[in-house]
């Protein structure tokens, strides 16, 4: 984030469907995201701006942009409602 902070893009497999092996933690993979982008600036780059502008910007994208950021963003109150019951 701290070289290419406008070009990233935070993509998570869930509900990891090729996975062969013990299926990963997604609490731990969504905690990754403070440690990548350690700020609320870097975060809504992450998260949400950069996938905008480059949905924006690829037009032959097969999924819309409004959906694509409804499901991150349900997915990741699901995963912080999941880690804020144990």
């Amino acid at each position: 984030m701290a070289e290419f902070g406008d070009r990233v893009l935070w993509g998570l497999d869930w509900p990891h469907p090729n996975f062969d092996g013990p299926i990963p933690d997604d609490g731990v993979l969504v905690n990754l995201v403070s440690e990548i982008a350690p700020d609320d600036k870097q975060r809504q780059a992450l998260l949400v701006d950069n996938l905008r502008v480059f949905m924006a910007l690829n037009k032959k994208a097969p999924l819309s942009e409004t959906w694509l950021l409804i499901s991150r963003l349900n997915y990741l109150k699901t995963v912080k409602l999941r880690l804020s019951s144990q």
